[in-house]
């Protein structure tokens, strides 16, 4: 697998990385959400789990098992010294939060764009970006989102249709019909906040009163 490294900071991890593929030792990656940790453990790995054992949230555990692998753990913040002596841990690498890598963050939009123009069979996507993006996550998201927006949904059957594939993925004996309700509340009603700043404007705009309103709200946010 290739690891987006544009920004300098990403290519000094990068760098330091390549030369991790080689050695037997304990890694530590610790950064914030999203800043792309597992990838880097994953690159890192090079897609040899028979030698390496891939830990999210390590410095959340509180019961650890004996591994007999290389560890390549993750973390939120810097492990104290007791769990870098007790595991060894000779390598720490602090990823930086996607805010300050602003080269990462366009390398990532044309990576994800390039992705979904292969799954989706489509040639040419318009992707206008008009927000500071926190996470690896966030870009993917909203290249999907503008993509199957702008260039899969030009109409209600359409809009069906991706609810249909949906539903056939998600749907279960588990789940019910308020719960399927409930999604579409939530997407109907986020739209409508961003539109209306009070909720007398948006039960207006919804044909609902307040407390009808304020009631959805709330079953949405649990």
């Amino acid at each position: 697998m290739e690891y987006i490294a544009v920004a300098p900071k990403s290519k000094k991890i990068k760098k330091l990385a390549l030369m991790l593929r080689e050695l037997d030792v304990n890694v530590y990656v610790y950064g914030p959400k999203g800043s792309g940790k597992t990838y880097l453990c994953e690159f890192i790995a090079n897609e040899d789990f028979e030698k390496n054992i891939i830990i999210e949230n390590f410095d959340l555990l509180k019961h650890f098992d004996k591994y007999t692998k290389r560890i390549l753990a993750i973390g939120s913040k810097p492990l104290n010294d007791n769990l870098k002596e007790k595991f060894n841990f000779e390598i720490n690498i602090e990823i930086p939060k996607l805010n300050d890598r602003q080269e990462d963050i366009d390398a990532f939009v044309c990576y994800f764009v390039e992705k979904v123009k292969k799954e989706l069979k489509i040639e040419q996507i318009d992707i206008n970006f008009d927000k500071n993006f926190e996470n690896i996550d966030q870009i993917k998201k909203e290249v999907y989102k503008q993509a199957i927006c702008g260039n899969v949904i030009s109409n209600k059957g359409d809009i069906v249709c991706v609810l249909e594939d949906y539903f056939d993925a998600n749907y279960s004996e588990q789940s019910s019909y308020f719960d399927a309700l409930k999604i579409l509340d939530k997407a109907l009603i986020r739209s409508i906040s961003k539109k209306y700043k009070s909720k007398l404007q948006m039960a207006k705009a919804l044909k609902i009163n307040r407390a009808t309103l304020s009631k959805k709200v709330e079953e949405i946010e649990n």
